[in-house]
């Protein structure tokens, strides 16, 4: 069987725990019905590391990190990407035209 590997954009950490999202995920992951997650906005929304932690621990998910190092201008800095919790930017980098 082919398992998927779900995108998790647009939210933090704290946002998909207390949704259930994390949990309806880790219900998934175990029964083999996907892979893992892709996060990206989660890495600048908290404690990178205890994020991580948590989702490989805690809630037993593959995770593949999407860093954004480089990517198109429409996809940068029209949302929330970079924002932490308090909806700050933190520390992405942005594009400059």
């Amino acid at each position: 069987m082919t398992r998927l590997i779900v995108a998790l954009d647009g939210v933090t950490f704290n946002q998909a725990r207390e949704s259930g999202a994390l949990s309806a995920l880790a219900k998934a992951c175990e029964k083999s019905m996907i892979w893992g997650v892709k996060i990206s906005d989660m890495l600048y929304s908290g404690d990178v590391t205890k994020i991580i932690s948590a989702l490989k621990e805690e809630f037993k998910l593959g995770i593949m990190a999407d860093v954004k190092l480089h990517d198109i201008p429409s996809n940068t800095g029209s949302n929330n990407q970079g924002q932490g919790e308090d909806g700050h930017h933190s520390r992405r980098p942005q594009h400059r035209s």
